[in-house]
This record gives C-alpha cells, sequence and structure tokens, in this order.
C-alpha cells in the first residue's frame, strides 16, 4: 500500500512539473515575442531618419494593399501591408524595416519571400530593405524579373506616348475636317 501511495505521489509530481514546465515555457515564449516586437517597433520608428540619411523620402507608412490571389479557381481578397513607400530621384520603392540578425539578412528565406512579394504586387521602382541593426538601407532586386513586372516609370511613358498620339491624331483629324468643311 505504500509503495502504491509513493508511486501516486511521484506521478503526481510528474505531472505538476510537466504543466509547470509547459507554462513556464509558455512565458517565456511571450516575454521574448513582447521584447522582439517593442524592438521592432521602436527600429520602425527610427527608420524614417535612415532612410532620409540615404536619400530616401517617405511617401506613405503602412501602404496596405488588397490583391486577389487564386487557388483552384476560387479567388480571395488577400492585404499587404508594407512599413512605407518611398520616394528617391523620382522612383518609388516599398520599404520592409527589419531587426535581428536573421531577418535583416535579405538572403534569409522569410525576409527574401517578403520582399519578393513586394515588389511583385506594389506598382514600385524597386524594394529596399532597412536594416535597423547597422542602420542601413539596402536595395535588393531581382535580375530575373526586371522588363517583366510593370513599373511606375514604365507605366507613365507608355501612359505619355498613348496620350500624345491620342492628341496628335485628334488635332490632325480635326485640322482635316476644319479645312473640309471650309471648301465647301
Amino acid at each position: 500500500m505504500r509503495a502504491y501511495l509513493i508511486l501516486l505521489i511521484c506521478l503526481g509530481l510528474l505531472v505538476t512539473g510537466g504543466l509547470l514546465a509547459r507554462y513556464l515555457g509558455r512565458l517565456w515564449a511571450n516575454a521574448r515575442f513582447a521584447s522582439r516586437r517593442r524592438r521592432g517597433r521602436k527600429g520602425e520608428l527610427r527608420a524614417p531618419a535612415v532612410l532620409g540619411a540615404a536619400g530616401y523620402r517617405v511617401i506613405e507608412e503602412q501602404p496596405e494593399l488588397t490583391s486577389p490571389l487564386e487557388v483552384d479557381g476560387q479567388s480571395k481578397d488577400v492585404t499587404v501591408r508594407a512599413d512605407y513607400l518611398v520616394e528617391r530621384g523620382g522612383s518609388r520603392y516599398v520599404a520592409e524595416v527589419k531587426t535581428g540578425v536573421k531577418a535583416t539578412d535579405p538572403f534569409y528565406s522569410d525576409t527574401r519571400r517578403q520582399l519578393l512579394e513586394y515588389r511583385v504586387l506594389y506598382d514600385v521602382e524597386g524594394v529596399v530593405l532597412v536594416d535597423m541593426e547597422a542602420e542601413r538601407v539596402r536595395l535588393v532586386t531581382w535580375p530575373a524579373l526586371e522588363g517583366r513586372l510593370p513599373s511606375r516609370t514604365g507605366h507613365s511613358k507608355a501612359l505619355l506616348r498613348t496620350l500624345g498620339l491620342g492628341i496628335a491624331i485628334g488635332l490632325a483629324v480635326g485640322i482635316a475636317l476644319g479645312l473640309w468643311l471650309t471648301r465647301t
């Protein structure tokens, strides 16, 4: 009977220890997440100064974009939110602010995928990664995409060409019609 009681006490202590370890593990994980989040927010607040020092002008904070995503013929709108929309030398860029060792590395898969998503979905010339650990701005490009994605500058030039051609044709038709009407 005494051995049975000792076994029950040991099992109870084991279960209690396991539950306590799990609880403390969650507390630790939550504390680490909160710390990373505070550090990231501080970085985002300092980022405009870092961007300005690198020659970028902030146009919009937290620009949000909704885009359809289709999976097996079913479409659903997804929302993407970058940290900043910036401009430099007449070109627009999406700026993503990162802190920490891994996240500031543009070759880190999670960061790279996020930047690529921004480059594809936003109508910008490119993407800049704001590394708040080193307080530097890095221009990230994908040479394989150049010429395949629309760019704001490309849209503007095409629009101006189309408008110019339309005005020229309208002017020519208007002059020809005016001359024809004055002859009759």
